[in-house]
């Protein structure tokens, strides 16, 4: 059911559109990260590919945000499970939102970030963008994020069911940006949204 205290949802997405407009200071930074770590970011937990979307993909997810979801300068944002961090840096560069959080449990990825993050501060003015190194299973909020991001294809039952108690009990978290489909989403993991559509990725 989708009631009113439902939240919405947008995951996957409508048809692609290799025409969508990039800021060129989006493809310098994927540029810069490419020379760095590789054309998936290598070197994650051990393996080449480390669950990456492709530059275009991600910035049709932001121009649906800003569509249908609300992103804008006033928006913060988290990544949970940031990798390289390169959601991050392009939400904050393209939509130059309040606050562009990522969380990363590995190591080893969360170091890439943090390079990542010295080199592009001043060359990119990108005081909103912070790294954590930690696990969501100790945040007990979402809270102050609006939009909450992640890549789920391979998190396990007990971490959505987390997340899913986490995001519906934070106030400030209004929309969820995921890769599950909707009904193991919404019927299998209780999160209290309802779904704005899908993207193709």
């Amino acid at each position: 059911k989708h009631g009113e205290n439902r939240k919405p949802i947008a995951s996957k997405a409508t048809p692609r559109d290799s025409g969508v407009p990039i800021k060129d200071t989006v493809l310098h930074m994927y540029s810069k990260v490419r020379k760095k770590f590789g054309s998936l970011g290598g070197g994650g937990s051990g393996g080449p590919i480390y669950g990456e979307i492709t530059t275009k993909s991600f910035q049709r997810i932001l121009q649906f945000m800003k569509e249908h979801c609300e992103l804008d300068s006033s928006s913060s944002f988290i990544d949970v499970g940031s990798g390289l961090g390169k959601p991050n840096f392009h939400v904050a560069l393209d939509v130059n939102v309040k606050l562009s959080v990522g969380i990363e449990l590995g190591g080893e990825r969360w170091w890439q970030s943090m390079i990542l993050l010295k080199d592009f501060v001043p060359a990119y003015d990108l005081g909103n963008v912070f790294f954590a190194h930690g696990n969501v299973f100790d945040m007990n909020t979402l809270n102050p994020f609006s939009h909450v991001y992640m890549f789920d294809k391979g998190f396990p039952p007990s971490l959505m069911e987390y997340l899913s108690s986490t995001f519906n009990a934070s106030d400030a978290s209004k929309y969820l940006i995921c890769y599950k489909k909707p009904k193991h989403i919404i019927d299998l993991y209780k999160f209290k949204v309802k779904h704005l559509g899908s993207l193709s990725t």
